[in-house]
């Protein structure tokens, strides 16, 4: 649905930060599913890392893959980072490191 708001939920698996926000992502998925919204984890790590980062933390969204030059546009200058993408492609509203969950 192109007037579906996107989530980007970008993390490292190697990111102690990234660790201590991923409940509070999976919390939020979960409260959020039928809401019109979709959800997808971003890894900046290797396959195999986010593959047993995905396990271990039961990542409940589809996860794709990024290197750096895949997310240049967005700009990152730290991760975890919650991104809203709109209607169009355009980023609505972006929140860098802290919990979002109250503001979706």
């Amino acid at each position: 649905d192109p007037d579906q708001d996107t989530v980007l939920l970008i993390f490292s698996p190697d990111c102690p930060a990234c660790r201590l926000i991923i409940p509070k992502w999976t919390s939020m998925v979960d409260a959020a599913v039928g809401g019109g919204r979709r959800f997808v984890y971003i890894s900046t790590g290797s396959h195999e890392r986010t593959r047993a980062f995905a396990a271990e933390y039961g990542l409940n969204a589809p996860v794709l893959l990024a290197g750096s030059e895949d997310l240049d546009g967005y700009r990152l200058t730290y991760i975890p980072t919650t991104i809203v993408v709109g209607a169009g492609g355009r980023v609505r509203d972006v929140w860098i490191g802290d919990d979002p969950a109250d503001a979706l």
